[in-house]
């Protein structure tokens, strides 16, 4: 029973629901009826305000009839729309054509154009888009008479009049196109991007079949023109949701980019200025010029004029233009880094002669000397800071040039060529400083090695060899000091240098001291210890300053030990061979024979006394260190014993 009461229930709920949607449907279709007899006399009647009315309504109810397009009534209305919004769209094409023309839009037309605009967008989107290309075309077409390519104004250097003519338009069309057009439509906007593409059609045309006459003053003011008029259209119509600004909008490069497979002109002009520029540097070296100035700043001026060229050409050219021309001009950079490199910092440094280990002077050429005057000592520094100059900035330019250059182009990007150009010649620079202190000392030691150290009879406070080696360090030192101010990691290098090539020559000029007296080795002992306090002082001198670094201080320690236990060895008495060789092992630290040879030449034996001692050096060496086939341990002691015995019988 209450199943049967339940599906009664059921069965009015759906002929209620049935009937609900029928009454509604045939309200819309009664409205529907309505919508097309008001749309069909608004539309005989052009009240577009009315049909935006009408067409709204229609909207709203047709899509309720969709799936009864099977009744022959249904169908017929539907079609009758359809056939009225062609109609319509017809009789708006017509308005539009009559309303505007190329000067603008009629005043009279300005009311029902903007009616009838509230209507397109009712329609379909293809409507909307043929009315504003229609209406854009007949305001471009004045513009396009005016600047044929067989026209005179037509051409580059006249480009300027090209934008202003669509400034003006832009003028008149903001007043006058809100008043017709929806502000979602953008005509304006389109309007510009239809300029500017058909702009740059038209040159590329121009460029093709005038290419001779392009010069790069022409060139470049057709491009800055250019990229000013982009940049004020990217200001008018940057959105809030552009964030990268200019950059980022379609119209920077819309036009300018035309430009860019001219631009090999210039580049080749920048080229021409640079080769321009690079001579005048060279003329400057011939003159002197640059000499004189190295020795009031420390790095060259001309430099710094080739890289605030650079920056121009750089920032000109990316303005320009951020793929291939961008990259030809990396090229022209490298290039010019590499000449100014070559001409003007190598070419300039001096020439110095290398004294023989005799002491005699080499057949020397003639743009070779000896030393260093004051004014080639401060030009070296001066080149030396210079190219350490470019080499950083040149470090910074490429960085530049990665950054602005398109991301495909980037690995192309390579200056290190240019790198090692420039570190060579810091590294010749500051070999040169070394030689030329190397060489003023050499004349030095030539003097300690031909003093008779024998006929010493008594020790004094310092030799003459020691006095010119600290007059030169006093009178040169601080002006390198000085010169290479511009860093100090230049000069303390120079120090490192400098010591680590000293010693060893005051290690051999002292073993070429021949033969020396005990008198003669304390007073040698007494000169190397002032050359140490000397050395030590090196990177001060002439100012008070902290401590020379640790490990230039270690340096010279370590070499001023060996120096002092060579020394030692040879004060040691060698009558008791054992013991002598004994001292030897223990203080020197090489076992060359060679060495052990100049300790006996030192102490001026005699021929037989020095084969003696180094027969037995050989056997004690070959006792610490046994090589497999070598005689047993008790044969070598028992030749050992022979020699000791033969050594210390009278001769």
């Amino acid at each position: 029973m209450v199943k049967a009461i339940t599906r009664e229930i059921k069965e009015l709920d759906t002929a209620k629901t049935n009937l609900t949607y029928s009454i509604k449907t045939l309200e819309k279709l009664s409205m529907l009826v309505r919508s097309i007899e008001d749309l069909s006399q608004s539309i005989s009647q052009k009240r577009y305000t009315e049909i935006e009315k009408v067409l709204e309504r229609i909207g709203s109810v047709r899509d309720t009839f969709q799936p009864f397009t099977d009744i022959k009534e249904i169908t017929d209305l539907l079609q009758s729309v359809t056939q009225m919004q062609n109609e319509l769209k017809l009789q708006i094409k017509k308005e539009f054509e009559e309303g505007t023309t190329t000067k603008g839009i009629k005043e009279s037309y300005v009311s029902s154009l903007s009616d009838a605009c509230r209507v397109v967008n009712l329609l379909e989107p293809g409507l909307r888009n043929e009315i504003v290309r229609k209406f854009i075309d007949m305001q471009l077409f004045e513009y396009k008479m005016l600047y044929k390519e067989n026209l005179e104004n037509s051409w580059l250097d006249k480009i300027d009049r090209r934008f202003s003519w669509m400034r003006r338009e832009i003028v008149e069309m903001e007043k006058a196109l809100p008043l017709v057009f929806p502000t979602e439509w953008n005509v304006l906007e389109t309007m510009c991007e239809d300029f500017c593409i058909v702009t740059r059609e038209d040159l590329v045309e121009q460029l093709r079949h005038r290419s001779s006459e392009i010069e790069v003053k022409l060139l470049l003011f057709a491009i800055q023109k250019t990229a000013d008029f982009e940049r004020l259209l990217a200001q008018r119509f940057n959105t809030p949701e552009n964030e990268s600004g200019c950059e980022g909008s379609p119209f920077m490069g819309l036009i300018s980019k035309c430009f860019e497979s001219h631009l090999d002109i210039f580049i080749a002009a920048q080229e021409k200025n640079l080769s321009e520029l690079l001579e005048e540097f060279i003329e400057e070296t011939k003159r002197k010029e640059t000499k004189h100035l190295a020795s009031s700043s420390t790095v060259f001026s001309s430099s710094g004029d080739l890289f605030v060229f650079y920056k121009k050409c750089l920032v000109q050219c990316i303005t320009l233009s951020t793929g291939q021309p961008l990259l030809n001009l990396a090229n022209v950079f490298r290039k010019y880094l590499k000449e100014y490199a070559q001409k003007i910092l190598l070419h300039q440094i001096p020439k110095l002669s290398v004294p023989s280990a005799s002491g005699i002077k080499l057949l020397l050429k003639e743009t070779e000397r000896d030393n260093l005057t004051k004014e080639e000592s401060l030009l070296v520094c001066g080149i030396l800071c210079t190219a350490d100059y470019c080499l950083e900035t040149a470090q910074q330019l490429e960085d530049k040039l990665k950054e602005k250059i398109q991301e495909d182009l980037q690995s192309q990007v390579k200056f290190a060529d240019e790198y090692e150009v420039f570190n060579h010649i810091v590294t010749t620079c500051l070999h040169i400083l070394v030689q030329d202190a190397d060489n003023a000392c050499t004349n030095a030691f030539h003097h300690m090695i031909k003093n008779n150290w024998s006929s010493l009879e008594s020790v004094g406070d310092q030799s003459t060899y020691v006095i010119e080696i600290q007059s030169y360090l006093q009178r040169t030192i601080p002006v390198v000091r000085e010169a290479l101010s511009c860093s100090k990691k230049f000069f303390n290098h120079f120090c490192h240098k400098f010591a680590s090539e000293f010693i060893p020559n005051l290690i051999s000029s002292t073993q070429k001291c021949k033969p020396i007296s005990a008198i003669a080795v304390e007073q040698l002992m007494i000169d190397a210890l002032t050359l140490k306090t000397t050395l030590l002082e090196l990177p001060s001198i002439g100012q008070q300053v902290k401590k020379a670094p640790a490990s230039y201080q270690s340096i010279v320690t370590r070499g001023f030990t060996r120096i002092d236990r060579i020394l030692k060895v040879t004060m040691t008495p060698h009558e008791n061979s054992e013991l002598f060789i004994e001292e030897y092992l223990k203080l020197v630290e090489e076992r060359e024979q060679s060495e052990f040879q100049k300790i006996l030449e030192m102490k001026g034996l005699k021929r037989t006394e020095q084969n003696a001692l180094m027969e037995l050096y050989k056997v004690r060496i070959s006792l610490q260190n046994p090589v497999r086939g070598d005689a047993s341990p008790q044969t070598q002691e028992s030749k050992l014993k022979k020699l000791e015995k033969m050594v210390k019988r009278p001769f």
